[in-house]
């Protein structure tokens, strides 16, 4: 490989901001949706409170477990990612330059 075919710093800054928009982007996509569903569980949950029969309770109480279960992994597993890569200090509106140069 040849040194023209390397990326520069400047190019690899602007590939380290990419990513890092993205994951943070990913990671806030996932926060959303796990605490979506987190409340859907919970609400799950206290609708076993108004079921009438001991198989309905039951039924509720597993679904209602396994979606809160879900939507708090998500929510945790994208809270932990943003903390490990320090993409909250990262407010994503850093400005890419491009520029075309001529052939």
């Amino acid at each position: 490989m040849s040194n023209d075919q390397l990326p520069t710093t400047k190019d690899q800054q602007q590939l380290d901001t990419l990513d890092k928009r993205a994951r943070l982007k990913t990671c806030q996509i996932n926060n959303a949706l796990g605490l979506f569903i987190l409340l859907f569980g919970f609400i799950v949950v206290f609708s076993m409170s108004l079921s009438e029969t001991f198989k309905q309770q039951m039924t509720n109480i597993v679904a209602g477990g396994v979606l809160v279960f879900i939507g708090g992994g998500m929510v945790w597993y994208s809270r932990r990612t943003i903390r490990k890569h320090g993409l909250k200090e990262f407010d994503g509106k850093d400005r890419i330059e491009t520029t075309i140069e001529p052939e």
